[in-house]
């Protein structure tokens, strides 16, 4: 018998869900190198690399584009991006209408179209395996929602799970194939002060992820997470397996020494960019819209600010592509 013991390592299938605004894309931004299919435009703010999706087939297009490229190890990206889970399956809908000549997937009745909607949109997800079995991260974004539950041992109560653009009968089959299908499920949250008197949340105080399954929520993760741990890349790199650099005070500048030939040179750690680097980097978001004319890079808002320290390479090489492009 072919017996394999003791743990594999492999790349990882992750979703990361939480309510709107609470930094899921800047989270999966910063996995190793990812690729962004961006299917709600959400994603701009963030120096990525990205393909727009607007439709089904664009997005099978272009799994199938990156799955060509990792068989013919010329793939530069470690991670693909899904940004957002409903936004896909409104897509899988309207494919399903299109093949099917209907004006909305409630037109044939008795759920029919939302259950064919749910496969197609399970379907995606096989080819995305294929990649994840190449080696690389497969991460989903997706939103909120709460739902509340009757359980047999339980009084009624309330609590946060996956959306999926349908109703709520409907949608189950795409909500549990998800579940299943990842190996990591984490709600991201902002923890609040809530004033008990008043009876209402007074300030945000943390952003908290959470990754074991939990009363108020529906996470999960096989590689031993604790229950919940700050929403930070160095928190949660264990997903990837990786390590995520800190920020350190710059040291002394020292004589610049030119690399011997074939030898690879680290990016800058965050902080210490070069002037000719930070000015490179003023361009970029000048032109893109995020910084004015005369304003620096401390003028950026923190969720670009925070991108920008996970990723500089990444950030340096989008800069010089579209600030060369004119």
């Amino acid at each position: 018998m072919n017996i394999i013991k003791g743990k594999l390592a492999r790349a990882q299938r992750v979703i990361l869900y939480g309510q709107e605004g609470v930094g899921k894309s800047t989270l999966a931004a910063a996995f190793p190198r990812p690729l962004f299919l961006d299917t709600e435009d959400g994603s701009h703010h963030l120096p990525v690399d990205r393909v727009p999706v607007s439709s089904l087939a664009d997005v099978v297009g272009a799994v199938a584009d990156v799955q060509r490229l990792r068989d013919a190890r010329q793939c530069e990206y470690d991670t693909i991006v899904i940004d957002t889970a409903d936004a896909l399956w409104r897509m899988s809908a309207d494919a399903v209408c299109s093949e099917n000549g209907w004006k909305n997937v409630e037109q044939p009745g008795f759920g029919k179209g939302y259950a064919l909607a749910s496969n197609r949109f399970c379907s995606i997800f096989s080819g995305l395996d294929g990649l994840m079995r190449s080696g690389m991260h497969v991460v989903v974004v997706a939103h909120a929602k709460v739902v509340k539950l009757n359980l047999p041992d339980a009084p009624e109560f309330a609590r946060y799970c996956l959306k999926v653009s349908a109703p709520s009968s409907q949608a189950e089959t795409a909500r549990e194939f998800l579940k299943e299908w990842c190996d990591a499920l984490i709600y991201c949250s902002i923890r609040n002060v809530v004033d008990g008197a008043k009876g209402k949340a007074v300030r945000a105080h943390e952003r908290v992820a959470y990754c074991t399954s939990n009363p108020h929520c529906e996470s999960k993760n096989r590689l031993g997470l604790p229950a919940e741990v700050p929403m930070t890349p160095e928190a949660l790199s264990p997903l990837w397996g990786g390590r995520v650099e800190t920020v350190k005070e710059p040291a002394p500048a020292a004589p610049a020494r030119t690399p011997a030939a074939g030898v690879h040179v680290e990016p800058p750690a965050p902080g210490e960019f070069t002037a000719e680097e930070k000015e490179l980097l003023c361009k970029y978001f000048r032109k893109i819209g995020r910084l004015g004319e005369g304003e620096g890079l401390d003028a950026l808002p923190k969720t670009i600010a925070d991108a920008l320290k996970a990723r500089p390479g990444a950030a340096l090489s989008k800069a010089r592509k579209e600030v060369d492009n004119g």
